[in-house]
């Protein structure tokens, strides 16, 4: 685990932050490129489930749809090494404040192709 998330080399992903409850993308690809923070225009809000998915199926145009409508950023980590280890993990960081963040998990489903590449 790292505690500075921009630190970790290899990832696409979603983070949600901020007092405008701002739903953002990231995508890093050990270094080459390095894509943070980058607001989609959608929101999260309390007590509303959303529909997060990630499409890494071509990794120069990582995909990101929200509720089925597809982000119109993609992000590039074609530079990622095949040999890169992804994990899929949802996480909750606590700022310095003293409120107490909470997440419900519906439902996880991660699949990847197996070809030879």
């Amino acid at each position: 685990r790292n505690a500075t998330l921009d630190n970790i080399a290899d990832h696409a992903w979603f983070r949600m932050e901020g007092a405008n409850n701002n739903i953002l993308i990231e995508g890093d690809d050990n270094g080459t490129t390095d894509t943070n923070d980058i607001d989609t225009g959608a929101d999260w809000a309390s007590g509303t489930y959303v529909t997060l998915k990630i499409d890494m199926s071509d990794l120069s145009a990582v995909k990101y749809f929200i509720d089925g409508q597809q982000v119109t950023t993609t992000i590039n980590v074609g530079g990622m090494d095949s040999a890169a280890l992804l994990q899929p993990f949802i996480e909750i960081q606590k700022d310095a404040g003293t409120v107490e963040h909470s997440i419900d998990i519906d439902w996880i489903d991660v699949r990847w192709d197996r070809g030879t590449n």
